[in-house]
């Protein structure tokens, strides 16, 4: 499972810095960075934050984490960026 693709997405899509998500998530950026690259694993508990900071639930992160496994990552973008203009409406 690759998460890191999907944190810097929705990072990229919302325009904020990686430290600000470190901030409000309480770790160091070094930390987050490492969760973007996939060089460390996120846990269960910091999904469920990371996901609230987006106003989004697990069940969506994981319909983009298993949908990185069929389609390619320019389709997970589109993806993202389609159910956020969704949520705007």
């Amino acid at each position: 499972m690759k998460i890191g693709f999907i944190l810097k997405e929705l990072r990229s899509l919302k325009g904020v810095s990686q430290q600000k998500i470190a901030d409000l998530l309480n770790i160091e950026r070094s930390t987050y960075c490492k969760w973007e690259t996939d060089m460390i694993v996120v846990n269960v508990n910091r999904l469920q934050d990371i996901a609230t900071i987006y106003g989004l639930d697990l069940e969506y992160m994981g319909r983009c984490i298993e949908a990185q496994r069929i389609i390619s990552k320019n389709d997970v973008t589109r993806f993202i960026q389609m159910t956020e203009e969704k949520a705007k409406l």
